[in-house]
């Protein structure tokens, strides 16, 4: 599964001129920001959100190629 959302991920990139890359970095760089400044207990929940998020967007994706 990782694989194709990483797939897809680099077509939606390219379709849109974008360096996947540039991307990954600049998410990566927020998360290490905003981490630093969190308490546990609000990085906790963030991540559970963007695990939520991710889960949806497996589930969207898994529709986009069965239609």
């Amino acid at each position: 599964m990782k694989d194709i959302i990483h797939q897809k991920f680099e077509e939606k990139c390219s379709l849109h001129n974008i360096r996947s890359e540039v991307i990954n970095k600049l998410v990566l760089d927020t998360i290490r920001e905003v981490s630093g400044k969190l308490s546990n207990k609000h990085f906790d929940m963030m991540l559970k959100d963007f695990e939520t998020e991710q889960t949806a967007l497996e589930k969207s994706i898994e529709q986009t190629k069965d239609t």
